[in-house]
């Protein structure tokens, strides 16, 4: 696709300035149409009537010096100076053209070492090479050779080790293996399995950091089916849960109690600061009693 160029100053231009509106369009439609059938800026007069243009307006155009009079018609005033020409065009065209034959060339033909008839490329190479490229014979194609030939496969990865923590079970480190190796491949999540039940190295794990591991478990396992949570692997979701709940205890400053556990706490807390009421209630009713407890003074029960 070419352009056709309108300077920024063109609207103060003094060849524009007396033109009238209907001119200055012609002139950039017409303009247009010769960057895009590559004419060098001549038009015709049919032309010039199929673009909604009169001859009025074209010796408007001629009179301001933006056009000049042909024999043929019309043609723009220094074409070749401002705009691009056919030559130059068709040149740039053929560059691109050359440059992607020859870019695939490179990736279907080189690439693969065939030799395709109808390639100029192949058949300049053939004759400098003798057919051949970095030592391998050239397969030309459609040949049985050729189509039994197959791309080069891909090198398959290796997978990495991963080194395991202490307590970290064989298992474990299997699946992490594999997961290092999958190049992207993801396995679907699921809801926790009805008869999940924590391994012998989370027991481990949970004796390291010091968490209950019962307790933590019967949380876990409720957490997952009361917000319908989904994981690709339960497994290693508890290790993560295990490590929350030894920072959420060394944030509270020690294992963390149910809400059965507080309420109990409670309740014997209430019952130490009740101890001993009814005997305080007697003494201070007793006036024989020499060492009644004033309010203010602390119990002293005497027997």
């Amino acid at each position: 696709m070419t352009w056709f160029k309108v300077d920024d100053k063109f609207h103060g231009h003094p060849k524009v300035a007396e033109l009238s509106l209907a001119a200055v369009g012609v002139w950039t439609v017409a303009g247009s149409w010769c960057a895009d059938y590559l004419t060098d800026g001549a038009i015709t007069p049919g032309q010039l009537r199929r673009l909604g243009g009169t001859t009025a307006e074209a010796d408007e155009l001629v009179e301001a010096g933006l056009w000049e009079q042909t024999d043929t018609g019309w043609t723009f005033r220094n074409w070749q100076d401002y705009q691009p020409t056919r030559e130059a065009v068709e040149a740039k065209r053929g560059a691109e053209s050359t440059g992607a034959a020859r870019g695939n060339h490179l990736r279907w033909h080189v690439g693969r070492g065939v030799v395709a008839p109808d390639c100029e490329f192949c058949t300049a190479e053939s004759g400098t090479r003798s057919g051949t490229r970095s030592g391998q014979d050239q397969v030309p194609i459609g040949s049985a050779s050729a189509k039994d030939e197959s791309a080069p496969n891909p090198p398959v990865p290796v997978p990495v080790p991963i080194p395991t923590e202490v307590g970290m079970s064989d298992a474990r480190a299997s699946a992490s293996a594999d997961m290092s190796s999958s190049k992207g491949r993801r396995k679907p999540a699921r809801p926790i399995p009805d008869d999940w039940t924590p391994t012998e190295a989370h027991a481990t794990r949970a004796h390291e950091l010091g968490v209950d591991l019962n307790l933590e478990a019967e949380k876990f396992v409720n957490h997952a089916k009361a917000n319908d949570r989904r994981q690709v692997d339960w497994s290693r979701s508890f290790y993560t849960w295990l490590t929350n709940a030894h920072q959420f205890q060394k944030r509270d400053g020690g294992p963390r109690r149910t809400s059965a556990e507080q309420r109990l706490d409670a309740g014997r807390a209430w019952l130490s600061r009740t101890e001993g009421w009814d005997e305080q209630r007697a003494a201070a009713d007793n006036p024989f009693m020499l060492d009644a407890p004033t309010p203010d003074e602390p119990r002293r029960i005497t027997r």
